[in-house]
């Protein structure tokens, strides 16, 4: 409380949140759910989902946080990846439809060099625009009900060239 993120968020994460602290402050439409690593005040680092909202406090513009500590859906996330990083199959990881992960199979097949260029990245753009509206109602389907599902899509690649994948 009455901390500045600046003071306890992993110095690789500094910019990044300050940026879009900066940016929310001037009406910005910025991401407001995004996770991150803060630093404990023994040094230990711990991965947490912030949750930004700006709001008036005693009269002037403030951010209010709410912060989670997801550093056991991290961990998970490690030990799915160890296990899909040897497949030759390709897969992908996405959380609020952006990509989180991809294992090397997936980016050889898409044609990225490297998972930097795809994390982040949101997973609707990539499909092609006649064929999204579908998607989106089969990744809700999958996510929101928990209906086992499947789709096959055109898929744009980094050289603006389609190809189809399920």
């Amino acid at each position: 409380i009455g901390m500045h993120i600046r003071d306890i968020a992993a110095p690789e994460y500094r910019d990044i949140v300050l940026e879009r602290s900066r940016l929310r402050q001037l009406g910005h439409d910025v991401e407001s759910i995004y996770e991150i690593e803060l630093r404990r005040k023994d040094g230990s680092r711990v991965h947490v989902e912030l949750s930004i909202a700006l709001i008036e406090y005693e009269g002037k513009s403030s951010s209010l946080a709410i912060v989670r500590d997801i550093t056991k859906r991290v961990q998970e996330r490690l030990d799915y990846i160890s296990v899909f990083e040897t497949l030759n199959e390709a897969i992908c990881l996405f959380d609020n439809e952006k990509f989180i992960w991809a294992n090397d199979a997936y980016l050889r097949i898409r044609g990225f060099k490297s998972l930097n260029d795809i994390v982040g990245r949101n997973v609707i753009d990539s499909i092609h625009p006649d064929e999204r509206q579908e998607a989106v109602r089969v990744i809700s389907d999958r996510t929101l009900k928990g209906r086992k599902t499947s789709g096959i899509w055109r898929i744009e690649n980094p050289d603006g060239s389609f190809q189809t994948l399920n």
